[in-house]
């Protein structure tokens, strides 16, 4: 799992903001779950800083954070349970 969530790391607000990406990574990054992840964190160390710069609040990131985890389980649990059956 970890060699599928690198690369993502790196097209995520991780290491950079997502406004100094160029477009087109611009899109990927809003919109993958572990700038939410990310961003979720940082709203809930940094508290008031933290929304001032992201534009929302921390339940805003936490729930957008915890639908990506269960979506990504309902669609990957029944997969690994039905690769595990076959053997």
């Amino acid at each position: 799992m970890a060699l599928l969530v690198f690369p993502w790391t790196f097209i995520s607000s991780a290491f950079v903001p997502v406004q100094t990406m160029p477009g087109w990574m611009q899109a990927i990054a809003n919109h993958q779950p572990v700038t939410f992840m990310v961003d979720a964190v940082r709203a809930l160390t940094q508290g008031q800083a933290a929304q001032a710069v992201l534009g929302h609040s921390a339940s805003y990131y936490v729930t957008r954070s915890l639908l990506w985890s269960i979506a990504l389980v309902a669609v990957f649990a029944p997969l690994a349970v039905a690769r595990f059956r076959r053997g």
